[in-house]
């Protein structure tokens, strides 16, 4: 069992590694400055260098041999960041980040240089980025996403340590879930279950999608992003897809729960299904491991007669890739994959109507001659309530 530290640090050796893996990008490059846009709780390329994630819209500046600084939004953030941070300059960009970004970069003497930029998932604040070109008509700016992305997806051992503490979470909230699971509870009560999980030890919300349905009238195939209202009633399944983050880190676990009554025969082929897919798949997942592959492997579930609904596998964000089968509506998106990467192998059988499925997978870590699920809770189907 995870003893949960109050506030988990990196080592100063690997703030190091990641500020000097970056200063070389930046040289190979030739670039004299890098600007990271985030928001919104990503826990991207802002936290990756700072260990900050970033709640609203955040900047950061850095350029070799000098201490990055770091843009807030909101001036009473910037107590709580300083804290967390590894950066010793942080300010608010009132009234204007353009401004406060443009005015840093020329006092680094890059305003009239070439700039690396590095957004969420390739994306800017148009207007934003628009206006850092017209204050800066001098600066060459040049997309550094994909490179730094590169770099960061190769995860440290200290990362992985906390992708495990974040997977010992979601673990500890599946056993409660399966625990407290009953009929006449609703799906936000479900909901409410795993937060009254993770909060208390330090967890942070990544993505907790439910849905539940009646087996023997089924009418959901996946987890819906905004569960509701409806009551889970006994012989209904509840279809899970949960991350929670530990310090700007997490897995994923996917987990159906049948409530009041045990699987029905459709739902145990679903998922014997889902877990035979999942097995295939880490069977060929190792260090120099294709997209092709993986999608050979999924084909067992369309060779039973189910559809893949969503991806079978992803990396970060739902992509970087995401992967299906040859039969199933995903655009193949080449990847060789590399021993120190983190993907959620999550298949999603589904029948041709359309009316049942459930899911059931969980984040692991690529390695030289094979891969590890980063999850202990067991790929099982239990009977609640």
């Amino acid at each position: 069992m995870y003893e949960f530290d109050a506030r988990p640090t990196f080592t100063a050796a690997e703030h190091a590694r990641r500020r000097d893996a970056v200063e070389r990008l930046l040289k190979d490059r030739d670039l004299d400055a890098l600007v990271v846009y985030g928001a919104g709780g990503y826990t991207g390329p802002v936290h990756y260098l700072t260990d900050y994630t970033p709640r609203q819209p955040t900047w950061l500046v850095l350029s070799p041999d000098r201490p990055a600084t770091l843009f807030l939004h909101f001036v009473n953030h910037v107590p709580n960041a300083t804290a967390i941070s590894n950066v010793d300059d942080l300010r608010c960009y009132w009234p204007s980040a353009v401004e406060a970004v443009s005015a840093e970069l020329t006092t680094r003497g890059a305003g009239e240089r070439k700039v690396g930029v590095v957004g969420m998932s390739a994306a800017l604040p148009h207007g934003q980025m628009t206006g850092l070109r017209r204050s800066l008509p001098g600066c060459e700016f040049v997309d550094l996403t994909a490179e730094l992305n590169q770099l960061r997806w190769i995860r440290s051992d200290e990362e992985i340590e906390r992708i495990r503490q974040s997977g010992a979470l979601i673990d500890s909230a599946c056993a409660d879930l399966a625990a407290r699971l009953r009929p006449g509870l609703t799906e936000l009560e479900a909901k409410s279950i795993l937060h009254s999980s993770f909060v208390p030890k330090g967890g942070d919300e990544g993505i907790i999608f439910i849905s539940s349905t009646d087996m023997n009238a089924p009418d959901r195939k996946s987890p819906w992003q905004f569960p509701g209202h409806r009551v889970i009633g006994a012989g209904h399944v509840v279809i899970t897809e949960i991350t929670i983050n530990y310090h700007g880190y997490g897995g994923q676990a996917h987990r159906p729960f049948a409530v009041g009554a045990p699987p029905t025969p459709l739902y145990r082929e679903l998922f014997d299904v889902a877990t035979t897919c999942f097995d295939r798949i880490l069977a060929v997942l190792r260090e120099g491991a294709t997209a092709e592959q993986v999608q050979d492997a999924a084909l067992v579930v369309q060779d039973r007669d189910f559809v893949l609904f969503d991806s079978v596998l992803h990396g970060e964000t739902g992509r970087n890739p995401e992967l299906g089968s040859s039969g199933s509506d995903h655009t193949f998106e080449p990847w060789t994959f590399r021993a120190g990467q983190v993907m959620v192998v999550q298949p999603n059988p589904v029948t041709h109507d359309g009316r049942a499925g459930l899911q059931a997978g969980c984040a692991v870590l690529i390695e030289k001659n094979g891969a590890t699920p980063l999850h202990g809770y067991p790929l099982q189907f239990p009977e609640c309530g």
